[in-house]
């Protein structure tokens, strides 16, 4: 029996039309040496005959009859490293042989992502770094929180390889009651601990897929409406209190754009938009500052519907005339 270094979950749940991609993805890997996981979330297409077509000796399936979310995986995980990924994206054969280097070279990174390529449903790259940076990002104790409450934060979720020794003796887990973005809440208790750092490589080393279907896509407005009180305690009780501002102002400009999009899609109506207003307002986020065109926009969308629409269109008809 191989002693392993590293473990690879990958959490699935109804993405047959992009399973494969994701398995092939892990397995093409240059780095070999990995005990690999699949956690299906009780999935009711053909996930488990595509997973059963892998040799049985390399693949651990692992199916449950609802969906856990899988937020806090690290129980699975008997090895110092591990990664959670996720069945819709595709690894690049060289992200763990890179993120572990890291790993192995310094005992204080918590955790190593890297940048990605962001590809379309079909596969095709639509943007070749997601993240402008220039050189690898170490963050060191706070200075996430700062980046990412300023608009910044250039981190991946499904690239992350975490060490699991730092995580479980600082009892630190996912929290799932704060939702799909629990994940940024997780990243600043992290950033919290003493004498630890977070890793950004350069580099893409993962295609993300963007379509309709994914968690972020569909539950966008909601996760940052979630994540917003939970981000301001934690701010507040670490003494941060002069970085609430800007953030309220990049929550209220990321759902407002959020809320736009949906509704010029017909996802939305007018009174959905206002009542996420109410509740920004309720929450203390309305006060933060955003282009003024955008909150034009997203006030009138939520008086004045049909007109919204109507210039919406016109906008768009004078962009493919030009």
């Amino acid at each position: 029996m191989t002693d392993y270094k590293l473990t690879v979950i990958l959490l699935t749940y109804n993405r047959s039309k992009y399973l494969k991609f994701a398995i092939d993805g892990v397995l093409s890997q240059t780095f070999k040496d990995f005990k690999f996981i699949i956690v299906d979330n009780g999935s009711t297409d053909n996930t488990e005959e595509i997973v059963r077509e892998y040799p049985s000796d390399r693949i651990h399936y692992i199916r449950f009859k609802e969906n856990i979310k899988g937020r806090n995986l690290f129980e699975y995980s008997e090895t110092p490293y591990l990664i959670i990924c996720h069945d819709d994206d595709i690894m690049m054969p060289g992200m763990l042989a890179r993120e572990l280097e890291i790993m192995e070279n310094n005992q204080n990174v918590a955790v190593v992502f890297s940048n990605t390529s962001i590809i379309d449903g079909e596969g095709k790259i639509i943007k070749e770094k997601t993240y402008d940076i220039k050189d690898d990002i170490i963050y060191k104790k706070h200075e996430f929180i700062k980046d990412y409450c300023n608009g910044g934060g250039s981190i991946a979720f499904p690239t992350a390889m975490y060490r699991i020794n730092i995580f479980k003796s600082n009892r630190i887990y996912m929290k799932e009651e704060i939702g799909p973005a629990c994940d940024i809440y997780f990243w600043m208790e992290v950033n919290s601990i003493d004498n630890v750092l977070m890793h950004v490589i350069k580099d893409p080393l993962l295609n993300y897929r963007v379509h309709q279907d994914q968690d972020s896509a569909v539950n966008a407005v909601e996760m940052e409406l979630g994540l917003y009180p939970y981000v301001v305690a934690f701010l507040k009780s670490n003494h941060y209190n002069y970085l609430i501002g800007p953030f309220s102002s990049i929550i209220k400009w990321r759902v407002c754009c959020g809320l736009l999009n949906f509704y010029h899609m017909d996802k939305i109506s007018s009174g959905y938009i206002r009542e996420k207003i109410k509740l920004l307002k309720k929450m203390g986020a309305w006060d933060g500052k955003i282009p003024f065109r955008t909150l034009m926009s997203i006030r009138l969308a939520a008086n004045f519907g049909v007109l919204a629409k109507t210039c919406h269109n016109l906008k768009n008809m004078f962009k493919r005339c030009a």
